[in-house]
């Protein structure tokens, strides 16, 4: 059969990807002086992004009080329609990568036996994609 030329994109070696600087550029050694030394290996991969678009910080707030973390996720979760799928959230401090409108909002979301929770989420900052917060 025929032969065709088919364009592939070019494929980056990782040497030369992007790397971010997460020291001081005084220190050259992030060597401690004291403990156990370890064998560890990492495990990673680069995430393409719209380097231009930035993420919004929010805290998230119960009331009556949750203490039961994942109870707060889900919790939020039942905003899902509001926050969006998209988002990063550890049970008090929510990323997304939207702009809610208005910035402070309050939901009431019920607990499985009907009592009602009012979740407050108040946005705290506008983080840009490149910044060294973003790194997780």
């Amino acid at each position: 059969g025929k032969s065709r030329d088919v364009a592939r994109p070019q494929r980056r070696r990782f040497d030369e990807a992007e790397t971010m600087k997460t020291r001081p550029e005084h220190i050259t050694v992030k060597t401690g002086t004291s403990g156990t030394e370890i064998a560890l290996r990492s495990n990673h991969f680069i995430l393409k992004t719209a380097t231009d678009r930035p993420f919004f910080q929010y805290q998230v707030d119960y009331d009556p009080p949750m203490d039961n973390r994942l109870l707060r996720i889900a919790l939020l979760w039942d905003l899902k329609d509001i926050v969006g799928q998209t988002r990063v959230f550890d049970g008090m401090v929510l990323y997304l990568p939207i702009r809610l409108d208005p910035p402070q909002q309050e939901h009431t979301v019920k607990l499985k036996d009907g009592s009602p929770v009012t979740v407050c989420i108040k946005m705290t900052g506008e983080i840009a994609a490149k910044s060294p917060q973003c790194v997780h």
